[in-house]
């Protein structure tokens, strides 16, 4: 069984934030020289994983909260918070990209949008398998 455990949940939670907020953060600068070679496909293998990593991250940190008490109301609630959370910030920082991003040689790209929302959906299906199998 899943026990609450609301010092780690908070952690998570805090982590969470801490992380959409460098999302937002690098979405709006020049493009990061990271030295990553030119390989083709890498760029939404990073949205994904850092959209995996958030939803993830508030996944777990509010099923930890163990508030509602009742685990299946619990789960239900919080993938629908990542849903609404992690959605928008995927959204959010191309949007400014869009608007702020564009004198910095950023642009608006449905194909980060797709890689962000299946990073996502990833780590909630593995959630919820996790969840389920840990609950009984």
């Amino acid at each position: 069984m899943i026990r609450p455990r609301p010092q780690l949940g908070l952690a998570l939670l805090v982590l969470a934030a801490v992380s959409i907020v460098m999302l937002l953060l690098e979405g709006s600068g020049a493009p990061a020289e990271t030295g990553l070679p030119r390989v083709r496909g890498l760029d939404k293998l990073l949205h994904f994983g850092a959209h995996f990593w958030v939803a993830s991250l508030l996944f777990w940190g509010g099923l930890l909260l163990g508030r509602p008490a009742d685990f299946q109301h619990r789960r239900t609630l919080w993938t629908l918070v990542v849903l609404v959370l992690d959605a928008s910030a995927g959204v959010g920082i191309e949007l400014v990209q869009l608007y702020a991003g564009a004198a910095h040689g950023r642009v608006f790209d449905w194909k980060d949008v797709s890689a962000n929302l299946a990073g996502m959906a990833v780590a909630l299906r593995i959630g919820w398998a996790t969840s389920r199998s840990r609950a009984r």
